[in-house]
């Protein structure tokens, strides 16, 4: 038989796991950011959903040589750049944050065309879908799209929480000195570019 005095424990336990449940997930929600996802940053899952997570890889890693064909139907290995500085921009069309970098992305390109930089997309998404956003977002570089060899050199290139974007940045050894998890901004982009030239 449960007494009224019983009813009131229970009660108070109830509300006692109530609140220790509810700071806890607070807690959670408000821990700080790993490494490589700076304030404001944004990075989606390649399963859905946001994500605030970084490789923990270190940044000395060789870049891993790939071939591909890239949205004007031209043929390239990565290794075509070598003794180049390069930036590899892994994205999706299903991400947000990719997205709204791209035209960053481009116009970075452009402003160190003259200093032989060059960028490389990555999109771990649907060839068809990738390649009309790269040409309606004037790419002016080249990227490749294939879900599933993106998907291992998004691993290969160490970001093991595969989140996107994620952003590498190669120097002219061909050694990957800085990884980004998230959206990058037009300071970060360029102070981290300028860090690899000679």
């Amino acid at each position: 038989m449960i007494t009224r005095r019983g009813l009131m424990i229970g009660a108070v336990l109830g509300a006692g796991a109530f609140a220790a449940g509810f700071a806890v997930s607070r807690w959670r929600r408000e821990e700080p950011r790993m490494a490589g996802a700076g304030p404001g940053d944004s990075a989606w899952g390649t399963r859905g959903g946001q994500v605030i997570e970084s490789s923990s890889a270190e940044p000395s890693d060789k870049a891993v040589d790939f071939s591909f064909t890239d949205q004007h139907g031209r043929a390239h290995r990565f290794s075509d750049w070598d003794g180049r500085v390069r930036v590899v921009n892994f994205w999706a069309t299903w991400c947000p944050p990719c997205v709204h970098e791209i035209p960053m992305l481009v116009s970075v390109q452009e402003a160190f065309r003259a200093h032989d930089v060059r960028f490389v997309g990555v999109a771990v998404d649907d060839p068809e879908q990738a390649f009309a956003m790269a040409n309606e977002l004037g790419m002016n570089y080249p990227t490749m799209a294939d879900s599933r060899q993106s998907l291992d050199l998004l691993r290969t290139y160490g970001n093991r929480a595969t989140a996107l974007p994620f952003t590498a940045f190669v120097d002219s050894d061909g050694a990957i000195r800085d990884r980004h998890v998230g959206e990058l901004t037009l300071e970060q982009t360029e102070e981290k570019i300028r860090a690899l030239l000679p």
